[in-house]
């Protein structure tokens, strides 16, 4: 297990953590004394050992022979870090080098260790062997020489290009500008009928409000529906119909077969300011507890003389209705006149 010896720069206390532990917070740890949150890697120091320092290799290696082990011997071989070490064991460890390696000797072929082939490493105490599994192999990295990333933004020098181009003139021909101006007209024309249908149609349904306000527009319409087949009547406001005047008389020494003869006077003005239809009254008898006898309803063609009903009741004219009535076995104690428009 690979482990970091760092310090925390509040309270300088010391203590391991593991490369895996640095991997997993990106070299960022908490001091478990002052709580203080540091970079390990910025932080780390060496730890004092107690075996002596290895001096740097200047000399080129050179590969010894391996010893066997002895048959039936029990006790594990020893090993110890020279000068000259086995290929093999070369690859499982690494040294730091403090100075580049020199060139090889002249004499006999050349053999390129792993030492020679490996970058110069700084650090101030070295690797232990691999053989020694009791102990746990630390690695201290030096970040002195570290430099830091520089970001520089280049400005965008490009220059937009701009290209000029003729203005193009889409020319009309002769046959499109005889087709244009034959058109203008024909979708006036259309415009216009439009117009006037539009009209037509608001002049049929509102004729009756339109005479009834304009009345110098009557003759002129009405003499438009005769063609149509329509009629333009009269207003129809029953609220402005006041009946005036009411009487109901019996006729004397006038009895035969059990029924009785009464005449029924009205006086009606139409107090609007236009003209209005004929009204159609209805006439309630009671006796003398208050209970109806019959109801008689008095159409416009009962009440008005023959020159009058193609008249309509002009506007502040009164008129009085004189009508005589005939109730079978029954005298009549009271009556009621009312009016509506059918």
């Amino acid at each position: 297990m690979i482990e970091l010896t760092t310090q925390c720069p509040q309270c300088q206390h010391q203590f391991d953590v593991t490369l895996e532990q640095l991997q997993q917070r990106k070299g960022l740890l908490r001091c478990p004394r002052c709580a203080q949150i540091f970079d390990a890697y910025e932080c780390a120091v060496a730890k004092a050992q107690t075996a002596p320092s290895v001096s740097s290799i200047t000399e080129p290696v050179i590969p010894a022979p391996t010893p066997s082990p002895t048959p039936g011997s029990s006790k594990p071989p020893s090993f110890s870090i020279s000068a000259a070490t086995s290929d093999s064991e070369s690859e499982s460890q690494s040294h730091f080098i403090s100075q580049p390696v020199s060139a090889p000797i002249a004499e006999g072929p050349q053999i390129k260790t792993r030492a020679q082939t490996a970058a110069a490493i700084r650090s101030s105490q070295p690797i232990q062997s691999a053989a020694e599994s009791d102990e746990d192999i630390r690695v201290y990295l030096n970040r002195d020489g570290r430099s830091e990333p520089r970001w520089q933004v280049q400005p965008d020098t490009t220059v937009p290009h701009f290209s000029a181009e003729p203005r193009r003139v889409v020319a009309l021909d002769e046959s499109s500008s005889t087709d244009y101006g034959w058109s203008r007209p024909l979708w006036v024309l259309l415009v216009w009928v439009l117009v006037v249908m539009t009209a037509l149609q608001l002049l049929y349904v509102y004729r009756a409000q339109i005479a009834n306000t304009v009345s110098f527009t009557r003759p002129v319409l009405q003499r438009l529906c005769d063609g149509l087949g329509c009629s333009i009547p009269y207003m129809r406001t029953v609220e402005a119909i006041e009946i005036r005047q009411s009487s109901l008389q019996q006729q004397p020494n006038f009895e035969q077969k059990g029924q009785y003869a009464y005449l029924l006077q009205l006086q009606l003005k139409n107090t609007l300011a236009w003209a209005q239809e004929w009204p159609t009254l209805v006439v309630s008898f009671t006796d003398a507890s208050a209970a109806a006898l019959a109801t008689l309803p008095i159409e416009p063609q009962q009440y008005l003389a023959p020159s009058q009903r193609q008249r309509p009741f002009e506007p502040g004219a009164q008129l009085t209705i004189r009508l005589p009535v005939l109730l079978p076995n029954k005298k009549i104690n009271g009556f009621t006149v009312e009016k509506y428009y059918p």
